[in-house]
């Protein structure tokens, strides 16, 4: 370690005080005040004639509530009270894209039940459930081939129903089956 030279660290030529500013001779001639807060904020300048306002809340539409004339509801868009509104209609016809959807959804409900099923030790109706859920994809995808919609073809749900009938097999002991 080179030796400590005192001189290289010698401070004393800088001044206890920041150099001169126009903001500190701003602040010096206001009485010594020297806050960061502009003069016109302060809120207990008595040297001005007139004290500006803390902030304008005219401009973003709000006035006192005792001056309009009681309790008025807030409503910015003057929507006014329209009543409630009717109840929701139900669609009387399905698209065939929405009957699809349905299919998909009563072959995922049939997986999860076949799979269910099993874990509660009922292995031949979880096969059944398995077998029911791959004819539904079958005719799923007969349908949408039909339809000209295999651009929408899940094979998600292909592969789901495909592993699920294969696991069943495999619990009642069809080896062959399940490959």
């Amino acid at each position: 370690i080179p030796p400590m030279n005192d001189s290289q660290y010698d401070f004393n030529h800088v001044q206890s005080h920041p150099p001169p500013s126009a903001y500190m001779q701003r602040t010096a001639a206001a009485g010594g005040r020297a806050s960061a807060m502009p003069q016109s904020r302060g809120g207990f300048n008595r040297n001005t004639e007139t004290a500006r306002p803390m902030t304008s809340n005219r401009a973003a539409g709000y006035t006192a509530a005792g001056k309009q004339g009681g309790n008025k509801v807030f409503d910015p868009l003057n929507q006014g009270d329209k009543g409630t509104a009717k109840p929701l209609e139900k669609k009387t016809e399905l698209s065939p894209e929405e009957k699809l959807r349905e299919m998909e959804k009563e072959i995922h409900r049939l997986v999860e039940e076949s799979a269910i099923t099993r874990e509660r030790g009922n292995l031949r109706e979880a096969l059944e459930k398995g077998k029911e859920a791959g004819k539904k994809e079958r005719q799923l995808c007969r349908l949408r081939e039909q339809q000209n919609l295999l651009d929408q073809l899940n094979v998600d749900l292909t592969y789901a129903v495909c592993l699920n009938l294969a696991i069943q097999h495999q619990a009642n002991d069809n080896d062959n089956e399940a490959l």
